[in-house]
Parts: C-alpha cells; structure tokens; sequence
C-alpha cells in the first residue's frame, strides 16, 4: 500500500516553520478559511464546508467554482454530510435541527444533483464525502448512519474520505462498536483519511477535540485499511512543532512510500 501526506492549511500555514511541514508533505488540503496565497500551487485536495446531501444555492455553486480557480494543480474536492435539517444552530457544539429534518431519498437525490453539476463543471477533478460525527441529536440520525453513506458514495461513484475520530464518536453515540461501525462505511471506495485525537467535555461527553492523534490510530490504519494509494490528513492546529513530530513518526512508520 502506498500511502501520502496531505496537510492541510490553516493559521499554522502563516508560521515559518510551516515550510519545513511543506518539504516532508505530498501535498496541501486548502479549507474555507483565509491563508497565504503563496502555497496556492502545491494544493492537491480542497475540504469544502458545502453539504454534498443538502440544495445548493446559485451563491453556492458560484463561491464553490471561485474557490477552485485558486488552485491550478487541485485533483481533489471533499464535501461534508452534517445533519438531517436544512438549518441547524449549533448549542454547545451539537447541532440542533430547525424544522422537520428531510427524509432520506431527499437527502441522497440532493446529492445526486449536487455531483452531477460538479462533474459537468469539473470532470478532471475527483468527490470524496466525509463521514461526519454522530453527536447524540436527533438531526445526525441519518447522515451519520454507515449505511447511508455507503449509498451516497456508491450511488454517485464518488470516493471516501474516512475520519477515523467522526466514526469513533459516531459509534459511541450509536452503542455499536467501532468495528461493526466501520464495516459499513464504503472502504471499498476510500481515498483519504483525517486523522485526530477526540476528547470528553466536562459531562463526559465525547467530542472531536482534534487533539493529536495516537498510535493506535496510525497503527489501525496501517493495519485495517487496504487501498493501493491513501491520503494521510493530520487535523491537529494547537501547535506546529507537534503537527510536525507527528507527520515525521507517520512516515518512520511506513507511510509515505
């Protein structure tokens, strides 16, 4: 298996020492926030905050094609599946539906529209959806079950981004093991992989901390996944010299061949 850093743009990109983060990556993941144009040229995958499973609008489309123009040598967009509702707030970090969420065959035919308007635009560039997290609300029920992923990417022949913390809370919330979880996720698919640490509130809830990853996570991916070639996204921003440590050990570890 061959597998290849990407990492992603954030605050940390307008350090120095990002550079020497540039020099061991394969790659950069461009997100929706404002970062040095001078690393335009080396984004290969862009993380959209668009929901592939909700309508998008004319502004939509038009910010989404914008954004892409940015980035001559981008192979890859990856879009999100947060809730069940077309509005939400967010209350202590968990979405809260607004209104009747929408039923299941809407959702998966909001994204056949969506995919089938982003291959006509960009039919050089591939889809991957990411699985989001299950946070214990009701609105979470139906993007966040395996299955449904599974018909969404299968369906639109589209490839998979795996966050290995989303499915691990997801399988909490759920009270299924990760493993069974993970079974119905659409592997067969998979092309890249978010890695980072979860954490627990102060009511013991579990949350996506993007905390530093742990071995166990890099050894399962190792170990578990099989794809001829896999993206390794670290989602870690509290420190660059950490960021940095942890990519160096992903690549003593075998990665990065």
């Amino acid at each position: 298996m061959n597998f290849k850093i990407i990492t992603p743009l954030s605050h940390l990109s307008k350090l120095d020492e990002f550079k020497n983060l540039v020099k061991i990556s394969n790659g950069l993941e461009a997100r929706d926030i404002e970062h040095s144009k001078r690393y335009n040229e080396l984004v290969k995958f862009y993380h959209s905050e668009l929901e592939l499973t909700q309508g998008w609008s004319k502004k939509n489309l038009e910010s989404l094609k914008k954004t892409i123009s940015k980035y001559p040598n981008l192979q890859f967009v990856s879009f999100h599946m947060v809730t069940n509702n077309v509005e939400y707030i967010l209350e202590n970090g968990v979405a809260k539906g607004i209104g009747k969420p929408l039923p299941e065959n809407h959702l998966l035919e909001n994204s056949k529209i969506n995919v089938a308007f982003f291959k006509k635009e960009f039919p050089t560039i591939e889809i991957l959806v990411e699985n989001n997290n299950d946070l214990g609300a009701e609105c979470y029920k139906i993007v966040t079950d395996p299955k449904f992923i599974s018909e969404v990417v299968n369906t639109n022949e589209i490839l998979f981004l795996f966050d290995y913390a989303h499915a691990y809370i997801s399988s909490i919330n759920q009270r299924t093991s990760f493993s069974n979880y993970v079974r119905d996720l659409p592997l067969a698919r998979l092309k890249q992989v978010h890695l980072s640490g979860y954490g627990y509130n102060n009511d013991n809830e579990i949350f996506d901390a993007h905390e530093l990853p742990d071995k166990d996570q890099i050894e399962y991916i190792m170990s578990n996944l099989s794809v001829d070639l896999l993206y390794i996204t670290i989602e870690f921003y509290k420190n660059i010299k950490q960021l940095l440590s942890i990519t160096k050990l992903i690549k003593t570890m075998g990665f990065d061949g």
